[in-house]
Parts: structure tokens; sequence; C-alpha cells
């Protein structure tokens, strides 16, 4: 496994597409709807174009394998989300995802900490996201809120 990542680019677009509309992911999701085309091509857009959203697109060898974005809430602090290709998931990616774009993002851009929310029920992603050295912050009635620091 030789996990790299890079930006996302134009072309990138239905990879992530296909696997926002995963049902796993759906029921994962804070917004479990179905996403259409349209909807998603216009999202897109507007986060490559974001100077305060970053997406990059995690890759073993060069075989695509999910997507993580980083959402800038205030200047020096950033929320993760992760979604792997349904193929991947159960294998250590999403750890080893997790922990070299956030070290990665929490020096590129001097941030204090990186903040994830995730579901309660969702156990696989708060197991990827302790074991990448993510710390429980708080609980809240829908889900778990972790940080990552320094």
């Amino acid at each position: 496994m030789t996990l790299t990542f890079r930006k996302a680019l134009p072309e990138d677009m239905l990879d992530i597409f296909s696997w926002r509309n995963d049902i796993e992911t759906r029921k994962n999701s804070f917004n479990s709807s179905e996403v259409s085309l349209e909807e998603h091509k216009s999202w897109f857009e507007k986060v490559l174009s974001s100077h305060s959203n970053h997406l990059f697109i995690l890759l073993d060898n060069s075989e695509k394998i999910g997507v993580i974005r980083f959402d800038r809430l205030k200047n020096n602090i950033a929320e993760i989300s992760i979604n792997l290709s349904p193929e991947k998931r159960g294998k250590g990616y999403g750890t080893l995802g997790i922990k070299l774009l956030s070290n990665y993002y929490l020096k590129e851009f001097n941030l204090d900490y990186i903040l994830s929310k995730i579901k309660k029920e969702n156990a696989s992603s708060i197991n990827s996201f302790k074991q990448a050295g993510y710390i429980l912050n708080k609980e809240e009635s829908e889900c778990s809120e972790f940080i990552f620091k320094n």
C-alpha cells in the first residue's frame, strides 16, 4: 500500500459523485438523500474554485481510492470529511488517509486544529479517526466531535 494524495481535478467529479451516492455513504452522512448529477456538479465546481475549501483525492499507487475534504471554519480551524470508494473500505485506507492529510493540512495552513463530526452509529469512521490520532472533544445528541492537533 503506497498512499499518496493530490488536489482534486475536474475529471474526478464522476468518481466522487458515485462514491457520494453509495448507499453506505448516504447512511453515514448527515444529509442522507441522493444527490443529482446537476447538484453534485454545481457543488463540485464551487469547491474546486473555493479558497476556504479543499478537496484531495487519495491514491494507492495511481488508483483513486477516495476523497478527503477540508472546510475552513475560521482562520485557524478546519473541518475534515472523508469518503472512500466502496471497494476500498475496511482495508485501513481511511486511517492512513486521514493521518496523512491531517498532518499535511495542519502544517500547510498553520491551523490550531482540525475538527471531525461523525454520526455516533458510524463505528468504523470513529475508529479510523481515533487510530489516526483524533481525540474525542465532545458528544452531541447525533454525533461525536473529534479534534486533531500537534
